[in-house]
């Protein structure tokens, strides 16, 4: 069971019926699977594990930690949150002073949900049990945008009006019947020369192996398993807990039909040079039948690569009970490089020089099936805005999903409202003198911590298990943003812009010291499902679904038959890995967004619809 809980901000009552015979202390009412731990004038509940401390005042036990929580609030107040890292959230009542916190970690987006009006406060690791204070379902217009621009939102805003979450290294605030958020976590870089690297790689391995022998103490791990594609990131992970776990680990690894996004034989090697267990999933046009079950578990429309880590993790949920990722790796090591390298030639350029660049890179792409030029069109269309700076970051992700211009003709102007980076809680701006950095920061944060991790703690959390991303540890996050650049990537300006620079260096030099050069600097695939291959085989899903779009009024339906001419012409190439060139991305998205709206406003959200082809899903009314 998880947690449901609500304070009175003003002279009311919460409403009548929402609490089944929950706790009562002043304000505070609050119903758990165990009970508040209380101390004089203080009430404690923790959720997750803290597993590491950055003090010496005291030590971290293994059971009972909300004793730890109570004496260090009492001693440090409100700031004691800054000592803890692990996954957790943590309310502290504190009944003398009138005060009433929800401490997030540093890293999860999905521990809190919280409904907010002018009377009161509810708070829930779900969002289902909060729809019984909206019960018109009142969606949020500019979120909806957000997740068609990008796949995911980076906001502190759910698709519902008025319910929120708790997102990565804030904590809430309420006092007399006010509230506030106060961010006590972030990225912190600190660049500096490395002058003895055989050392530094000592360190490094040291953190990860601490990192993983710490999580999995303070969650008291039984059976540990990683996703494995074979790739820099994941096979850094599964030999550091083959280091750091006295048990074989398992490996997870996902193939397909197209043969182009498959990596069994490097995954398959990595862990019998680990010792490990090897499991290999096969995913298929097929599986996309799991989209309403996988939109009930996250209950938000989901990224489109969500099909297969379901399926991953579902499968790892029948051996083990803690599940490793790779995700952030090529984001903290600053995979957007080419972006960084484009505003270093451009960023004094007047404006229509700039849109006129993009206008041509835009015309030659389209001409070609050469992923980089696409890439590279992608990484320029940010700077083709009159000021690039602002909401540079949702101008730059929208790459695979639809563009502002895309969903100026998609959505209809009754529907459609603009989410600005700006206004959100968490924004993290990106500005001239500080660009590569801010840009780490941005796609480590929103695009790791608040999309990739997002579903994935939801799905682990169905299947009964603990996720954790070791990039995702406060240690070696630090450990890494000490890097200077070169370290980071090696490459001259030319293979910057074509994206061809040697990537991840310094994680490639810590697997050369148990690997061979063959294998580190092979060229690795990223994790990509064949979309449009698996809609072209299924092609009544497709059209089912355009005809449910139309029906939902949110959307323009010319520019829907459109999308659909333009699909149906479309192919999945066989030997080159663009997936830019078509729209399986954008209908995979739609197809979510679709679901999520049958599942969560069309119908009660606790009655769940039996498994059945998409071809008969859709034709529910």
């Amino acid at each position: 069971m998880g947690f449901f809980g609500g304070i009175v901000l003003k002279d009311r009552n919460l409403p009548a019926g929402l609490l089944t015979k929950p706790e009562k202390i002043g304000e505070l009412r609050f119903s758990a699977g165990k009970k508040l731990v209380k101390k004089r004038n203080l009430a404690v509940y923790l959720s997750g594990s803290i597993t590491d401390l950055f003090t010496e005042d005291y030590k971290l036990p293994l059971n009972h930690q909300e004793e730890l929580i109570l004496d260090m609030y009492t001693r440090y107040g409100e700031k004691f949150i800054r000592f803890l890292d692990g996954y957790f959230v943590i309310f502290v009542y504190d009944i003398k002073r009138g005060e009433f916190f929800i401490f997030n970690n540093r890293y999860s987006n999905t521990f809190c949900y919280y409904y907010l009006s002018d009377d009161f406060l509810v708070f829930s690791d779900m969002i289902k049990p909060l729809l019984k204070l909206t019960p018109n379902k009142e969606v949020n217009k500019e979120v909806i945008s957000l997740f068609l621009n990008s796949g995911f939102s980076f906001s502190e805003r759910t698709p519902f009006k008025h319910i929120y979450r708790m997102i990565p290294g804030f904590y809430l605030k309420s006092k007399k019947g006010k509230i506030s958020h106060v961010r006590y976590s972030g990225m912190e870089f600190n660049r500096r020369p490395v002058k003895d690297v055989p050392r530094a790689l000592e360190e490094y391995e040291r953190l990860w192996v601490d990192a993983i022998k710490k999580f999995t103490k303070y969650n008291k791990t039984g059976n540990l398993g990683s996703a494995l594609s074979g790739g820099l990131d994941t096979s850094w992970v599964v030999l550091a807990a083959s280091k750091a776990f006295d048990k074989p680990v398992h490996t997870y690894n996902c193939y397909y039909d197209f043969t182009l996004f498959n990596e069994i034989r490097p995954a398959s090697y990595v862990t019998r040079k680990c010792k490990g267990k090897f499991h290999k999933i096969k995913v298929s046009e097929e599986d996309i039948d799991l989209w309403p079950e996988i939109i009930r578990a996250a209950e938000e429309p989901v990224m489109s690569s969500s099909v297969s880590i379901y399926k991953m993790i579902r499968e790892a949920g029948k051996e083990i009970d803690t599940f490793l990722t790779g995700d952030g790796g090529n984001n903290i090591y600053h995979h957007l490089y080419p972006v960084g390298e484009i505003h270093r030639y451009i960023h004094f350029l007047p404006y229509f020089v700039r849109k006129a660049m993009y206008e041509i890179i835009d015309f030659t792409a389209n001409l070609t099936s050469w992923e980089r030029l696409w890439e590279l069109k992608y990484a320029f269309r940010p700077f083709s805005y009159k000021n690039p700076y602002r909401n540079f970051y949702k101008n730059l992700i929208c790459y695979r999903h639809f563009s502002p211009e895309q969903r100026d003709k998609l959505l209809n102007p009754e529907f459609h409202e603009e989410f600005d980076e700006e206004k959100s809680l968490g924004y993290i701006p990106i500005r001239k003198e500080s660009f590569d950095n801010d840009l780490v920061d941005n796609r480590f944060v929103h695009g790791n911590m608040e999309y990739v991790s997002t579903f994935q703690e939801k799905f682990v959390k169905k299947f009964g298990m603990r996720l954790f991303p070791p990039y995702q540890n406060k240690k070696i996050m630090d450990f890494l943003c000490s890097l200077p650049f070169n370290l980071l990537f090696r490459a001259n300006s030319l293979q910057k812009l074509t994206n061809k620079a040697n990537k991840m260096h310094f994680q490639k030099l810590s697997l050369l010291r148990y690997f061979p050069k063959s294998f580190v600097y092979k060229t690795g695939q990223p994790f990509d499902q064949p979309f449009h291959g698996w809609l072209q085989r299924r092609p009544e899903v497709v059209r089912l679904l355009f005809e449910r779009l139309k029906r939902r009024g949110w959307y323009n339906n010319d520019y829907l038959d459109e999308l659909y001419r333009e699909h149906r012409r479309q192919r999945q190439h066989k030997k080159i890995l663009c997936q830019l060139q078509n729209h399986g991305y954008r209908i995979m998205t739609l197809l979510a967004l679709e679901i999520w709206c049958m599942e969560f406003l069309d119908r009660d959200p606790e009655k769940e619809t039996q498994r059945m082809p998409l071809e008969e899903y859709l034709k529910i009314r």
